[in-house]
């Protein structure tokens, strides 16, 4: 997955680099726990979506949270689910060394049919917005 801030979507991505929403954040905030001696790390994550229609989603299971971590010295590419508020990702030993990239996102876990939000701008229609699973809803 090649996924950076010039990323562009034919529907709406809450991130701070566009202005797809009036209003809402998605706000990820993240501490590396490393173990040194064993080469294992643990990644606390604290998440707050403030945006209520893509909060309602991850609320009733029809989107997802997690962390996208990437680390080209070791090949590691890995996409872990969390929860909203405080959640670990504990990586195996070796798997991470180097320079470590983590990207959190929210992606559509079901269908969405027909999403309509007046926090929404109007570039993306009044028609409701139709998601496939997979398709991004959030970047941090």
């Amino acid at each position: 997955m090649k996924i950076n801030n010039q990323t562009r979507f034919s529907h709406p991505v809450l991130n701070g680099h566009t202005f797809d929403f009036k209003s809402g954040d998605f706000d990820v905030n993240l501490e590396v726990h490393e173990k040194p001696g064993v080469a294992k790390l643990a990644l606390v994550s604290n998440t707050v979506v403030s945006e209520k229609d893509i909060n309602d989603f991850i609320k009733n299971g029809a989107a997802s949270v997690g962390i996208y971590a990437t680390c080209l010295d070791t090949y590691f590419n890995q996409l872990d689910s969390i929860g909203l508020g405080k959640d670990v990702i504990e990586y195996p030993q070796g798997a991470l060394f180097g320079r470590v990239t983590f990207r959190p996102m929210i992606w559509a876990s079901a269908e969405i049919k027909g999403w309509k939000s007046d926090n929404i701008h109007k570039e993306f229609g009044e028609g409701g917005i139709q998601l496939t699973r997979g398709d991004i809803l959030a970047l941090g």
